[in-house]
């Protein structure tokens, strides 16, 4: 994954520059630019860059690491499960949640949308139902 500092050195961009311009964009755009529309809305999301691999070899576990992560994303809403999957898992360096509803998942999203954390851009998507529970499926397989 790149992130937009790292996309700035390489082609030039002014990151700082497209946030400040993508504030200026009504969220119904974005969301119809991102293919979000009330019909896609889940109570699952997907987080990228919001963890490292640094931190999944943390001597302290990822049991830590999920309690650090729930204490950011419980401003959005009930947080029913994460799952961060471990170093080696093809899921590895994503963060998974589920909401109890989908209307805290998109006010999940919304708020955590083109946001920076710790010098790196989050990325975050819906994610289906049965994705998750293939996701669920795949973890288990893999222990």
């Amino acid at each position: 994954e790149v992130t937009w500092p790292e996309m700035y050195e390489i082609v030039g961009l002014d990151y700082k520059l497209i946030l400040q311009e993508l504030d200026n964009v009504p969220q119904e755009v974005i969301d119809i630019c991102a293919g979000v529309d009330e019909k896609s809305l889940t109570s699952y999301l997907e987080l990228r860059n919001i963890v490292t691999p640094l931190d999944l070899e943390a001597e302290d576990g990822l049991d830590d690491l999920k309690e650090e992560v729930k204490e950011e994303l419980v401003k959005y809403g009930e947080v029913k499960d994460i799952i961060i999957p471990p170093l080696g898992s093809d899921y590895q360096g994503f963060v998974y949640v589920q909401y109890a509803t989908p209307r805290e998942a998109k006010l999940a999203y919304d708020s955590l949308w083109s946001r920076m954390f710790d010098n790196r851009l989050l990325g975050i998507n819906y994610y289906s139902e049965a994705q998750w529970k293939q996701l669920k499926d795949d973890l288990h397989r893999s222990t």
